[in-house]
């Protein structure tokens, strides 16, 4: 069994979990190897329990993680892999809180990690935080809105005309573009 290790570092608490997201050469004094230099992994831990790997379905790097959404059932994280590229992944929660699998949600999810995406963009300015633009609708399970990213934005010029806005009526399985009305409220 493994025990803790003296320091760990980037920990942070998330509702009922902990969240860590270094590439660490020993944790718990067990071996950990990332895939190569410019991967790094994410171990889970539930209410200060024992931390367990997250195993994403994707072959693309993961440079940069952010918790975006914990609800009982779910977490949702996304995964800076490049520049310009962030995805959104999903994974079911466990009964026994010790398998965290993530399968993409949604691609190009726009989110915003300081030195890591959209440098001399105008995000820069407003925040100094990581964020992901997903939003749990209160009172309605399994609804969210997001905004996803052009493919075609340049890499350090995103704006409003690079979004588009989705929404998902199932956890994040489907997502569909959010339609402006026709008309204003004048009938305009």
């Amino acid at each position: 069994m493994c025990s803790a290790a003296p320091s760990i570092p980037a920990l942070r608490a998330f509702s009922h979990y902990i969240r860590l997201i270094q590439p660490l050469p020993s944790l718990h004094r067990c071996r950990l190897t990332p895939r190569d230099k410019n991967t790094i992994d994410l171990y889970i831990s539930h209410q200060r329990g024992p931390f367990y790997k997250a195993e994403f379905q994707t072959e693309l790097d993961r440079k940069k993680f952010h918790i975006a959404d914990v609800t009982d059932t779910r977490i949702f994280v996304s995964v800076m892999h490049t520049e310009s590229l962030a995805n959104l992944y999903v994974s079911e929660i466990y009964a026994n809180f010790t398998q965290y699998d993530f399968v993409i949600s949604l691609e190009q999810i726009l989110s915003y990690f300081p030195d890591g995406n959209w440098k001399y963009s105008w995000l820069e300015d407003v925040t100094e935080d990581p964020f992901t633009d997903l939003y749990r609708v209160e009172g309605l399970r399994g609804i969210y809105i997001a905004s996803r990213v052009d493919s075609k934005t340049p890499s350090n010029h995103i704006g409003p005309e690079h979004l588009t806005s989705l929404i998902t009526f199932d956890h994040g399985s489907t997502w569909s573009p959010i339609n402006p009305p026709t008309e204003d409220e004048n009938g305009m």
